[in-house]
């Protein structure tokens, strides 16, 4: 493997907000962002209505202190993620 470079943008600023991620000379791109803030995000990248992977963070309901993923795709991200967080 040769040495690459992940640039990371903080939109707000903040780590904790919405946060862009791409990797130089690819074609990978990830958004991580809150439920919450899934309208801002909708907003701002429309891309998001591309087909894509996305992965679902939460607390398993039964036992709080485990974290579960559910890792999903769609032909439109930003439809799908609507439904999940409805």
């Amino acid at each position: 493997m040769r040495p690459r470079s992940i640039k990371i943008f903080l939109l707000d600023g903040d780590p904790a907000g919405i946060r862009d991620a791409q990797i130089s000379m690819s074609t990978i791109h990830a958004i991580a962002f809150r439920k919450l803030q899934l309208a801002r995000v909708r907003d701002k990248y429309p891309d998001l209505s591309r087909a894509g992977i996305y992965l679902l963070l939460g607390f398993d309901e039964l036992q709080p202190e485990r974290l579960v993923a559910y890792i999903g795709q769609a032909e439109s991200v930003a439809v799908r993620l609507g439904i999940h967080a409805g």
